[in-house]
């Protein structure tokens, strides 16, 4: 496993960590991803699975 591994998006998920839950974003965002993932797999069953 590498140490200290380093991403673009590291401070922005940092800074919005602690005023954002998985729960909250899955409320704000939750039906979007679901209709993406219909978008590219015109599957309901599929969609499901992904979000």
């Amino acid at each position: 496993m590498r140490e200290n591994m380093h991403s673009e998006e590291l401070p922005y998920a940092v800074a919005y960590a602690p005023s954002m839950t998985l729960r909250d974003m899955m409320e704000t965002y939750g039906s979007d991803v679901w209709h993406y993932a219909f978008f590219l797999t015109r599957s309901r069953e599929q969609a499901n699975d992904i979000s």
